[in-house]
């Protein structure tokens, strides 16, 4: 059901992403992306997410396909961010931390970080693991901007390569704490504590 202009739109936007994100991290699942178009009150019934979240990667694309489409430009947005998880998902074989695959979804749909970005306490990975999963849009906003902030931070030291060598480690089934140093030169615990001191101000 639903507009056929509205899902030809989708489908032209998702053929976008995929171009955009496969391009930036030079890598291509090797299985098709299966995507699954809902009506909004579908989509939350289906998918059990919070109100605020306008796609999700489960092993699939899922998205509310009903009524007014965003606008162009988020539309793109949202399509490469989701398809960029079903890129990180195939390269780290399901094993990328919750962290690493929202904040590099977001650099690859095009989001930059906030330089001034400073979070009260000493935040930690796993305390930005759990704002994540907040109900509270506003919690869950800083979990995504520390996330973002942190994934463009290993790209500033490594570049793609060194990222998309991350996600291959993982997918091998080393642990992020065996990988990361393997890869960046740095033991992950130092790299969150320089995170730390910079993010806590």
């Amino acid at each position: 059901g639903g507009d056929a202009d509205a899902r030809r739109a989708l489908l032209a936007g998702l053929s976008t992403a995929r171009d955009r994100v496969v391009a930036q991290l030079g890598a291509v699942p090797r299985e098709r992306v299966t995507v699954i178009l809902y009506d909004a009150a579908q989509f939350q019934e289906v998918a059990g997410v919070h109100g605020w979240v306008t796609g999700l990667f489960d092993g699939k694309i899922r998205l509310p396909a009903g009524g007014a489409l965003p606008p162009h430009r988020e539309l793109e947005r949202t399509l490469a961010h989701e398809y960029a998880h079903a890129v990180i998902h195939d390269l780290a074989r399901g094993r990328a931390p919750r962290w690493l695959h929202e904040g590099l979804a977001q650099v690859l749909e095009g989001a930059t970080p906030d330089p001034m970005l400073r979070v009260p306490g000493r935040p930690t990975l796993a305390g930005v693991e759990e704002l994540l999963a907040d109900a509270d849009p506003a919690r869950a906003r800083t979990g995504y901007d520390v996330a973002l902030w942190v994934a463009h931070d290993l790209l500033d030291s490594g570049g793609m390569p060194a990222m998309r060598q991350l996600m291959e480690r993982l997918g091998r089934g080393e642990a992020i704490a065996t990988a990361v140093p393997a890869v960046y030169g740095l033991p992950l615990a130092e790299l969150e504590h320089q995170w730390r001191r910079v993010l806590g101000g």
